[in-house]
């Protein structure tokens, strides 16, 4: 009797063991499925701009992805977009402009996108250099928590 018991005992305490492993996995595959979702749009109107701007973005800790999108459309001038990671390295670069004269009208546009998985936290910066440029930069992140 006192090994029917022992061994109930034991196989009790695998099968609850067991129970709560299985509870653990389920817990970590839905910690994994569940995620927010952030989103913004910042929209910056050039008019003959020549003044260099910068604008930050902070990526939080524990960001599971994130992802930049930059479009330019400009009508007359030029511009360079720049970006640079939190530890001030460029990341990427392109630049638009027109290159008819002014009795042709042209218009030109420029996209970038940039996406981060697991990205480190910190402050990211995307430098406008604008020469005589008229037009609109379109800076769009969304980022997963």
């Amino acid at each position: 009797m006192k090994n029917r018991t022992t061994l109930f005992a034991i196989t009790l305490l695998l099968s609850f063991t067991t129970f709560v492993q299985a509870q653990n996995n389920q817990t970590i595959k839905t910690e994994k499925r569940q995620a927010t979702e952030f989103k913004f749009l910042r929209s910056i109107q050039l008019e003959d701009c020549k003044k260099n701007e910068k604008i930050i973005i902070t990526i939080a800790k524990h960001t599971k992805e994130f992802k930049l999108m930059i479009e330019t459309s400009v009508s007359s001038g030029k511009l360079i977009i720049e970006i640079y990671d939190s530890n001030d390295k460029r990341q990427g670069n392109f630049s638009v402009g027109n290159q008819l004269g002014f009795e042709n009208s042209e218009h030109a546009q420029g996209w970038i996108n940039k996406s981060l998985i697991a990205p480190e936290a910190g402050e990211w910066t995307v430098k406008i250099t604008p020469t005589n440029a008229k037009g609109i930069v379109l800076i769009n992140t969304l980022t997963l928590l």
